[in-house]
């Protein structure tokens, strides 16, 4: 797998709507998507803050992560947050998410983004990525 170039230009960080019962508010984020799609150079999906990836599970980062790759076919790259509670939840996601696009036809160019500091200390910090 050669490795990815980072985009440049306009990084639009999605917010995620909620419905009232905390789901992803399916027609509100297609219309957001749709919005930004024409003016940004990348989407920043499930951030830690506007997009409300700190109370997100797989689930929902799955189905975000899906319905911007419809609505982007591809063409834009997208950057999800993977961050957990820990370390072995980050890997959970992370492979998760890994599992849910990887036959996907139109996925363009995905970015996993990891906050480690969140979970793990700095000691050792290089060795987590390369197990």
């Amino acid at each position: 797998m050669e490795p990815l170039s980072a985009p440049r230009g306009l990084i639009v960080e999605l917010i995620t709507p909620l419905t009232e019962k905390g789901l992803i508010h399916r027609s509100s984020l297609e219309r957001c998507l749709s919005r930004v799609v024409k003016f940004a150079q990348g989407i920043f999906l499930a951030s830690p803050i506007g997009g409300e990836g700190l109370q997100l599970d797989l689930k929902a980062r799955q189905e975000i992560l899906a319905q911007a790759l419809e609505v982007t076919r591809g063409k834009l790259p997208l950057m999800i947050w993977i961050t957990g509670k820990d370390e072995e939840e980050t890997r959970r996601i992370l492979f998760g998410l890994h599992s849910s696009v990887e036959n996907k036809e139109e996925k363009g160019s995905i970015f996993w983004v990891d906050a480690p500091l969140m979970y793990h200390s700095n000691r050792g910090l290089p060795s987590l990525y390369k197990e």
